[in-house]
């Protein structure tokens, strides 16, 4: 697709726009099936399901020499994407303990982040369609190792497969460094937190019930911080954004720089997710990324006003490299809290009863504000300037940051059922506070 060609077809920038952002649009139709799937089929054969589809869209991208093959290989690609998007929090979730359930789920996103650094550094060396056709394999792996792992201990109880349940926490948690008595309590628990909940599907009105409602506002409202933070639309379209800066590297050494620093971020934001707790990483995370989208928006604003024009010229040299710096420690603040944590929490907050349909409109919502951002950047960086871009994502981020900081309870060390609890108190709480009242006044 080089020099905006793909065959004899002219890549404009509304197509431009369609072939960065209908991966998203793919990703939002399959979360309600992905849903569904989580729930009736079990976590590991949602994601094994998923697997042959995801291989087809990368070969249809790599033998694309036609615009319609081209999109509905990026289409799939992100069908799929978004299936393993909701199916892996959900599956992590479940099988991890406590303790090191917060590393393990950030593991997720430092796999994509790796997988993004892999496409900045392969892409610099080989055309896109041979790059496609490298990233078949990843999927292609998964399909030969997930045949490997167990179902999660949760899923088979909640499907009355008590033995296949003992066995795969027995597999999950490996009987030489945890006693038989440990693995039956923590089996128990599981099998309790279950017939609390009575795994039925709730009715409408119980959704507005303060132990439901809650955590699947506070899970939707991170996903929709996490997108409107513009992070898809800077990753699609970096190339672009250093180049209209200015900057004194090339565009392909500029992204390798922020891959890289990406996957470090995301690595560090593991080791420290369990210990500093999910709190402090998301509050930090947010005033980092408010301060960097500023930064880009103050650059931007000075290249296209008439204040460029008035700057000596020594200090506009300066300026050239406050983009990459702006976009690196906005890549940092990313991946160190709402980045991964959006994932992390969301499979942690979620009742278990609704977890498969809540999870599948969280990640909706997501993709949804994906799709708008990375669709529409273009062509709002046309019509207002690429400040104005930076300037609203900023502020979305601001409203993230009040919102994360009186809404998100800290997880770190407790049990999938302890979470539950938090909420259920605080509703009893309120419930026995209101009586309170009303007995007052008839007093």
């Amino acid at each position: 697709m080089e020099n905006n060609y793909l065959g004899n077809e002219t890549i404009s920038t509304e197509i431009k726009s369609w072939i960065a952002s209908i991966a998203m649009l793919g990703a939002l139709i399959s979360s309600p099936v992905a849903g569904i799937c989580v729930d009736q089929l079990g976590r590991k054969n949602s994601m094994l399901i998923f697997t042959a589809p995801f291989i087809l869209g990368w070969l249809l991208i790599s033998n694309s020499h036609k615009l319609h093959v081209l999109l509905i290989g990026r289409f799939l690609t992100g069908f799929c994407g978004g299936a393993f998007s909701l199916a892996v929090p959900v599956y992590i979730s479940e099988i991890s303990e406590p303790k090191i359930r917060g590393a393990l789920t950030s593991l997720f996103q430092v796999m994509m982040v790796l997988g993004i650094l892999f496409t900045y550094i392969v892409g610099s060396y080989l055309p896109w369609n041979d790059l496609a056709f490298i990233s078949a394999f990843v999927p292609g792996l998964s399909l030969f190792l997930l045949p490997f792992v167990p179902q999660t201990p949760r899923y088979l109880l909640r499907s009355g497969k008590s033995m296949q349940a003992g066995r795969s926490l027995h597999w999950l948690r490996n009987s030489e460094y945890i006693s038989q008595t440990e693995l039956e309590i923590e089996l128990l628990q599981i099998e309790q937190s279950i017939e609390d909940s009575h795994e039925e599907t709730p009715k409408f009105i119980d959704v507005f019930k303060t132990h439901l409602l809650k955590p699947i506002v506070i899970s939707l409202s991170l996903m929709v911080f996490r997108q409107m933070s513009g992070f898809h639309a800077i990753i699609f379209f970096i190339g672009g954004i250093f180049q209209a800066a200015g900057s004194p590297l090339d565009s392909n050494t500029s992204s390798t720089i922020v891959g890289s620093v990406q996957v470090l971020a995301t690595i560090v934001s593991s080791v420290l997710v369990d210990r500093l707790g999910r709190r402090i990483l998301l509050v930090s995370s947010q005033i980092v990324m408010i301060l960097s989208l500023c930064g880009l928006g103050a650059f931007f604003f000075i290249k296209e006003g008439e204040l460029h024009h008035r700057l000596d010229a020594v200090y506009v040299g300066y300026l050239r490299w406050l983009p990459l710096l702006c976009i690196l420690t906005f890549i940092i603040g990313f991946n160190i809290g709402v980045g991964p944590l959006s994932w992390t929490l969301m499979g942690e907050l979620l009742p278990p009863n609704v977890k498969g349909a809540c999870s599948s409109i969280s990640t909706a919502l997501a993709w949804i504000c994906a799709f708008l951002v990375t669709k529409n950047f273009d062509t709002v960086a046309l019509a207002l300037g690429v400040s104005s871009c930076f300037w609203i994502f900023s502020g979305f981020g601001f409203i993230g940051l009040i919102s994360i900081y009186l809404t998100v309870p800290e997880t770190k060390g407790k049990s999938l059922e302890d979470i539950q609890q938090i909420f259920k108190k605080k509703e009893v709480g309120h419930t026995l506070s209101s009586s309170h009242v009303i007995s007052q006044q008839h007093i």
